[in-house]
């Protein structure tokens, strides 16, 4: 079973064996798919690239440019393209977003800080996490802003 990584190099062995036009072409074009694929499954986005770059390399064995070959609006092809990858699983979808987040508490918790107000003669302790300061709801709150 081929992995991203061995795509990936192989796709980047493709590449360098294009000339300057055509390579710098394929470049930009995997960047603009990467960019607005992130919804999509990343192994299926990888090898559509790699037979892109195949498919370009051999135009080039024909005299045949990129531009030529993919036609003057990669934009409008790289949509098409994006339409037809699939999503990623939801289990994957899950699974990325809980890394990214659980690396969103663990740098912002140690940031979050403790303070106590008096309130009708109780003593209150509340939580303050600098993030939750930003969001439009709490400046109207005058407890999550002690004076």
């Amino acid at each position: 079973m081929t992995t991203l990584k061995q795509i990936s190099k192989e796709t980047e062995k493709i590449i360098s064996q294009l000339d300057e036009e055509n390579a710098t072409f394929v470049n930009d074009l995997a960047l603009h798919l990467a960019t607005l694929a992130t919804f999509k499954d990343k192994l299926t986005l990888e090898l559509k690239i790699n037979e892109i770059a195949n498919d370009i390399a051999n135009a080039q064995a024909n005299g045949i440019s990129a531009e030529k070959f993919f036609g003057n609006q990669p934009k409008v092809a790289t949509k098409e393209l994006l339409k037809a990858l699939p999503k990623k699983s939801n289990w994957q979808f899950i699974k990325e977003n809980t890394i990214l987040t659980s690396i969103l508490l663990i740098y912002s918790l140690p940031i979050a800080t403790l303070y106590t107000r008096q309130i009708n003669g109780q003593t209150h302790l509340y939580l303050c996490c600098p993030l939750i300061d930003y969001l439009p709801h709490f400046h109207s709150n005058s407890l999550f802003h002690p004076q």
